[in-house]
Parts: C-alpha cells; structure tokens; sequence
C-alpha cells in the first residue's frame, strides 16, 4: 500500500487488475480480503478487473452497476472485462461497451488478460482516449490468444495496428 500512496503523491499513473487468487484470498480471509483490494482500487487511477472480480468485490448486480462502483470507490478510469465477448469502460468522458475481436481458432487463452491491460495501458499512454485505448487492449488480446504460452503472442505494434484497420495487412484469423 505504502507504494501505491507514494506513486501517487509524485503524480505516478497506478492501474490496478485484482487478478483474484483464491487460494491466495483463504489466507486471510475473504472479507479482509476485499477490504485490502478496495482500498488499493480506490488508489488506483485505472482499475481492471473481470467480470466477475467485479461481481466478487460489489455482489451480484447490473454491469453497469458495478462500473460505476469502481468510480464511486475513487478510480479515475474503470474498465470491466467480459473476455471474448466485450468490456466495458467509463472515465470523466462517458462511458460505453467495446465488443471483442472475433478469432478463428483460440490456441491458448493464458495471457489474454494481460496483453488486454497491456494494450489498454499503451493507448492512454500514447494519449489516447479510454475507449480507444480499451479498443487496443482488445485487438492485442485477440492476438495473444493465437498463439501458445502467456507472453509469446505479444503483438507488435503493427500486428496490433493491422487488426485496427489502420494499415492493410491482414494478421492471423481475426475478424474486425
């Protein structure tokens, strides 16, 4: 926590995916639990969580119930994964659904989630807006899921921007 606390004062950007172990969570206990990753969520400038990380840390309500929690917790920047069907997101500037890139064939699915925030964190750092940026998250999770092992089929930029429509290259089996 004292890190967190410490990036922030010095105007550090801190994102935050829960990334629920349960194993882990038995230790202490799963209301301590919750308490904790509340807390560093309201720290957080973006918070990441699954669908049902969010479901785990509000119970069980309307999505956009529980993207407004991570608001009202204190994040800045929420986004609400859903894994190959969509994620939702909402900021200072509104908020929306963003519908997954359809692939052709899922070789291995260990990785998805990370490329996903990896992709979500190199568009707002590029200064992207959070839907954009929610959108690269998504096409670089459809890549990763192409290929076998958790950081192997990291895409490049251009893969990445290929699958955007913004060259005319087409990669892999993914569908726009």
């Amino acid at each position: 926590m004292a890190s967190i606390e410490t990036a922030r004062a010095n105007d550090v950007f801190v994102s935050f995916d829960p990334n629920l172990r349960f194993a882990l969570i038995k230790k202490i206990g799963e209301e301590e639990a919750r308490k904790r990753l509340l807390k560093i969520a309201a720290l957080s400038d973006l918070v990441l969580p699954g669908l049902d990380e969010a479901t785990w840390l509000f119970g069980e309500q309307p999505e956009a119930k529980l993207l407004q929690q991570l608001i009202d917790n204190g994040a800045k920047k929420a986004v609400i994964k859903n894994g190959a069907d969509y994620t939702l997101y909402q900021d200072e500037d509104g908020s929306g659904q963003i519908d997954s890139f359809t692939v052709s064939r899922v070789v291995d699915p260990i990785g998805a989630g990370d490329g996903f925030a990896a992709g979500v964190l190199a568009g707002l750092l590029e200064q992207k807006s959070l839907a954009e940026s929610v959108r690269i998250g998504a096409a670089v999770g459809s890549l990763v899921v192409q290929s076998k092992g958790d950081v192997e089929g990291m895409p490049t930029r251009a893969e990445v921007d290929a699958i955007l429509g913004e060259n005319e290259q087409i990669y892999g089996g993914v569908v726009r």
